[in-house]
This record gives structure tokens, sequence and C-alpha cells, in this order.
């Protein structure tokens, strides 16, 4: 009799032991498919603070980035000078730029594309808010179809500016937001923009520059973007 009961236990215990196993297994993958919602999120490691130290002459060259809610127009002085460059081809056919460069964000390796450089002097008699606007076509799709979440299936956008050797990120931007999603599984393709603000310097020449970003198992490319500067 004892024998038996010592068989029962064993029994149960074993059925216990099954039934913890897949549901912990459920929750693991739940957990997985919730994509980030930016760069930041997955990694911990965004873009540098948005307040700039002083040099060692004790002069800020680049102030901190407006605390300006992206979309929203800045009430300050009236722009002065536009700045636009676009990714066409020279017949003004629509060009496009995969997001296929090796790339790393702490212990994560993604992938990214280079979409603007732009450098240029500034007029001091001009306001010192520089609004950037950018937007463009974005193409997303997963190399694989059993993934589904974390960095995949989704774009992310990289703005900063730089001046005197100091680099900011565009307001909104810091933890490198996502910009198009796909949860269908199918790809999508959307029109994204953005529209942010970053306090310089005139005195200065300036550099803004525009990454997209992605997971090593997304296929991103983005088309037709455009660049619009306006202080």
């Amino acid at each position: 009799m004892e024998q038996e009961v010592h068989v029962l236990r064993g029994c149960s215990l074993l059925a216990v032991f099954l039934l913890i196993v897949p549901t912990v297994g459920a929750r693991e993958i739940e957990e997985r498919k919730r994509p980030y919602s930016s760069i930041k999120e997955g990694t911990g490691v965004g873009n540098p603070s948005t307040v700039l130290k002083k040099n060692a002459s004790g002069r800020r060259f680049l102030e901190k980035v407006l605390e300006t809610s992206d979309g929203e127009p800045f009430t300050g002085k009236s722009t002065g000078i536009v700045i636009v460059t676009s990714n066409t081809e020279e017949d003004g056919n629509t060009l496009c730029i995969d997001v296929d460069e090796p790339a790393t964000q702490g212990d994560f390796d993604l992938l990214q594309a280079p979409l603007h450089s732009l450098i240029f002097k500034p007029i001091p008699r001009y306001s010192s808010i520089l609004e950037i606007i950018w937007s463009g076509q974005v193409n997303v799709n997963s190399t694989s179809e059993s993934t589904w979440g974390g960095f995949d299936q989704q774009t992310f956008f990289k703005c900063s500016v730089s001046q005197r050797g100091e680099t900011v990120p565009c307001s909104g931007t810091a933890w490198i937001p996502t910009i198009v999603q796909d949860t269908t599984g199918d790809g999508i393709t959307e029109w994204a923009t953005y529209h942010g603000y970053v306090q310089f310097n005139p005195r200065y020449d300036v550099t803004v520059e525009i990454w997209a970003m992605s997971g090593l198992e997304t296929v991103g490319a983005i088309c037709g973007d455009t660049l619009t500067l306006k202080y």
C-alpha cells in the first residue's frame, strides 16, 4: 500500500511540473512579441544628453534641445532662412536607400542607413532656433515569418545636430523612436514625418544628420525623403 501511495505522489508532482513549463514558455513568447518603441528601450543606450556641458573656455556653443513637442509650431521669431535637400535622382525620380549598414547600440547589433548629412554656416542676424522637418516613404518587411517583436518589423528615426564638436539629439528623438511599424506580418509602406527643434549658436557652422535604423531581421528602405531646415 505504501508503495502505491509513493507512486501516486510521484505522478502528481510530474503532472504539476508539466503544467508549469508550457505556461512559462508561453509567457516568454508573449514577451518576445512585444516590439520596442525605441532603440533606447531595447538597448538602454540612447543619443547624447540633451544638455551640453560648457567647454574648456566656459562657453556653451550649442544650447540644450528645446522642450517643444514634435509637430507643434514654434511661436518664436519668424523663419528667415530655408534649406532643403532631398534624396532624388538627377532626373527627379525617387531614390530609395536600404537600411543595411551594420551598426551597434550597446550590446545589440542593428542596421542603419545615413539619409542626410548637411553642413551649413548660419547668418548671425537670424534666429538661433533651428527648425527641422523630415518626411519620407518608409518600407518595412521582415526576413523571417517567425520573428515578431523586439527590433523587428519596424524602422527607427535618429536625428542629431552638431556644432563645435558638441552633439545633441533633435527634440523628441533622444530615444531613437519608431517611425513605422508593421503589425500585419505582410510588410508595410507608409509616409512618415518628423518636426522638431534645436537651439544653436548662429555664429558657428552647424551639422545636421539623419539616419534610419532597424533590427537585423528587418528589410527596410527609405524612399524619396526630404530634409528641410528653417532658422
